[in-house]
């Protein structure tokens, strides 16, 4: 006779499924999006056959790049704490609330100094970050009046592999750092990051909160 599962895991897969329709309805919002708005392959805006099995995950499973396209972009936003947390080794980390962040996505501190992140996550190979890096390079005097720091570094991150050429110069123009999809894997092969700790990122305190 079966045992009961623990309530511990009962929470963790109540947990698993909320992530997985969240993000199964971002899919179908940011694929209304692009076909309103960009010009897109047939390949983009088909839903995968395999449906939600496809999306399941071990708690405990290193994330590699090719699982980022499966994440909703508030798990991304996660992803990207987690990774440049261990990569800078700061000594605190937060994410910010969504439609409020002035621009920043991601706030990490080192002793007197922050950094600011935007995040993009996007099902295509290419993006125009354009926007990005202005609301990020706008965000700096907002958060060093919040946290009383100065802010040393500003960093786009984005799932794309081709950036726009303006999007480049701008990141040049305002200083900021620019971490593409071919930089996120090689920090993914560098950093140790499971699917449990996105979780565990999504479900900790806002900044501002």
């Amino acid at each position: 006779m079966k045992k009961a599962p623990k309530s511990a895991e009962l929470i963790r897969l109540t947990q698993f499924l909320v992530l997985r329709i969240d993000r199964y309805l971002h899919q179908l919002l940011t694929k209304k999006s692009l076909l309103k708005d960009a010009v897109v392959t047939p390949e983009q805006v088909m839903p995968s056959p395999g449906g939600f099995a496809e999306q399941a995950w071990s708690p405990s499973q290193r994330l590699s790049f090719d699982d980022v396209s499966r994440l909703s972009w508030q798990q991304f936003e996660a992803l990207c704490a987690e990774l440049l947390l261990r990569e800078h080794q700061s000594d605190n980390c937060w994410l910010t609330h969504s439609g409020g962040d002035y621009g920043a996505d991601v706030v990490l501190t080192k002793g007197q100094n922050a950094m600011l992140v935007q995040c993009k996550h996007t099902e295509g190979r290419t993006y125009d970050g354009y926007q990005a890096v202005t609301e990020v390079h706008s965000a700096k005097i907002k958060y060093e009046d919040e946290l009383g720091k100065q802010v040393h570094s500003l960093v786009f991150v984005t799932n794309a592999v081709r950036l726009g050429t303006r999007t480049r110069k701008a990141a040049k123009q305002y200083s900021v750092a620019v971490f593409d999809g071919k930089e996120l894997s090689v920090l993914l092969g560098k950093d140790f990051v499971t699917y449990e700790d996105v979780v565990g990122r999504l479900e900790k305190e806002r900044l501002g909160a």
